[in-house]
């Protein structure tokens, strides 16, 4: 019975190692994804502004 409590236990840490990866994967990703989209938006307003300078009056 011992020896089951002890394996289940390894058991558990290493999901949670898992699971803690998984996550931080995740986090990275999110934050990837952010980045671009800020990007995007950065080039859109230049465009923009672009597209002022050249408007007549």
């Amino acid at each position: 019975k011992e020896r089951q409590l002890s394996t289940m236990i390894t058991q558990l840490i290493s999901l949670r190692e898992q699971l803690l990866a998984a996550h931080d994967e995740q986090k990275k990703l999110a934050a990837s994804q952010m980045e671009k989209q800020r990007q995007q938006m950065e080039l859109a307003r230049q465009q923009q502004e672009q597209v002022r300078m050249f408007e007549p009056g």
